[in-house]
């Protein structure tokens, strides 16, 4: 008896096992993702602080590193992409018990190129899909861009999802990025109609500097939840030792 080819394997697309579990949706095909929750995250740990992911009950482990951190040549979306069953099953007991994901935060920036931003936001979302197949846990989608020429499709595939997640590390200062970020939140808040709450990562101690910048959510009574996190319990404790606590 002649034997079945595996073409998925033969052709590198064994990546689609994961992705074919959803719809795709936009000009760039991203997979679709679903998240509804009332409960949210109270602390959010980073990948590399794997003695972090259960400091409470409603800890996030979130993917906001250097790439090769949690991507490298045997991260878990290479992972994915080769289906290396030994190798996922390695992440499958690391993240034992985890209760929510963030949606992995690649590297994207002006200087890389068209292409690859798309592929790395797609990728993203393969990786968000099977932490939700493999994992008891939510995962909870990351907004990702690189200018504004992004926010055509970054929200593609996002419609019914009622929580999403920023990163606001390193964009507290008035600027480019600052600016950026209030831009993209605007946009975000406009777009998904059925969007309850956004978690921002940040390790600023300065909450209302950062709720000014989702002040459209708040307005369209959406709630904007800045969960602890190593950084910002750090810089918190400095802030005390030396006074300026008490002045914020």
């Amino acid at each position: 008896m002649k034997r079945k080819k595996n073409l998925p394997k033969l052709l590198n697309l064994q990546y689609l096992s994961v992705t074919n579990k959803t719809i795709a949706i936009g000009e760039k095909d991203f997979p679709k993702l679903y998240c509804d929750i009332d409960d949210y995250p109270d602390f959010i740990a980073l990948y590399s602080e794997r003695g972090l992911y259960h400091k409470t009950d409603k800890t996030c482990v979130a993917f906001m590193e250097y790439d090769n951190e949690w991507n490298g040549r045997y991260g878990l979306s290479e992972s994915i992409r080769w289906d290396d069953q030994e190798e996922l099953q390695r992440y499958i007991e690391r993240f034992e018990g985890v209760k929510y994901f963030a949606s992995p935060d690649p590297t994207i920036s002006n200087d890389i190129h068209r292409y690859e931003i798309g592929h790395r936001i797609g990728t993203a979302r393969e990786v968000a899909i099977w932490l939700t197949m493999n994992t008891k846990a939510i995962t909870i989608p990351l907004i990702k861009y690189s200018s504004s020429s992004d926010f055509k499709y970054m929200l593609d595939g996002l419609e019914d999802v009622t929580v999403v997640m920023f990163s606001a590390k390193g964009k507290m200062n008035s600027g480019k990025d600052h600016d950026l970020l209030i831009e993209a939140a605007n946009f975000t808040v406009e777009k998904l109609k059925n969007l309850k709450a956004i978690i921002v990562y940040s390790d600023s101690i300065y909450d209302k500097k950062i709720l000014k910048m989702f002040n459209s959510a708040l307005v369209a009574g959406i709630r904007v939840i800045i969960p602890d996190n190593t950084l910002r319990t750090r810089n918190m404790e400095l802030a005390k030792e030396s006074g300026r606590y008490e002045r914020l």
